[in-house]
């Protein structure tokens, strides 16, 4: 299964807020929610991602998983940034 850019944007974005729903994700980043949902199973059946219904909210968070990938993603933005330097 690939990552896409938007499931990138979604993961760090609930990595930068430690919780979202998929509304949350929608009003801060500007993606469809059609593509958030769709974004949100995948990420989920990948095991980056574990949701917990909030009345009827569904929010979202990392896993452990989801943590090393976004840690993953800093450093290599981290190398591209210094290597442009």
């Amino acid at each position: 299964m690939e990552l896409t850019k938007t499931m990138k944007t979604m993961l760090m974005a609930i990595e930068e807020n430690g919780s979202m729903t998929a509304t949350d994700i929608q009003r801060t980043r500007g993606i469809s929610y059609a593509c958030i949902v769709n974004g949100l199973k995948v990420l989920k059946n990948m095991g980056l991602i574990a949701s917990k219904r909030e009345g009827k909210f569904i929010s979202y968070t990392l896993t452990d998983k989801g943590k090393e990938v976004c840690d993953c993603f800093k450093k290599i933005e981290e190398v591209i940034k210094n290597g442009q330097n």
